[in-house]
């Protein structure tokens, strides 16, 4: 039976990566987007945190809803660790200030 559910996993994993990757492509593109404006001070902060929040949360939702995919994947291989990097910037100004800078690095 062991062999089977490793099975079932691998098959999941790798039915979820694709969807995992074209999520952090799409937040990549909004956190590009939006650090951009921050850079350009056409935005602030917090008004790019928040839209950044809600693709994300809108990426994760939609993930999640569809039939075979993992939270497991989705923290490997989806925006789950771009997302944890944003929040991190936004508690020190140091930080953020060289995250707008370097902006978003291509896959």
């Amino acid at each position: 039976m062991t062999a089977w559910t490793d099975q079932q996993d691998k098959a999941l994993a790798d039915f979820s990566r694709p969807f995992a990757k074209a999520a952090l492509i799409d937040f990549r593109a909004t956190k590009a987007k939006q650090l951009k404006l921050v850079g350009l001070e056409r935005t602030t902060k917090r008004k790019a945190m928040d839209s950044m929040r809600r693709q994300y949360e809108k990426l994760r939702a939609a993930y999640l809803r569809t039939a075979g995919t993992t939270y497991q994947a989705w923290c490997e291989l989806g925006p789950h660790a771009e997302w944890e990097e944003v929040l991190a910037a936004a508690g020190d100004d140091a930080v953020w200030d060289r995250l707008v800078e370097r902006g978003v690095v291509e896959l």
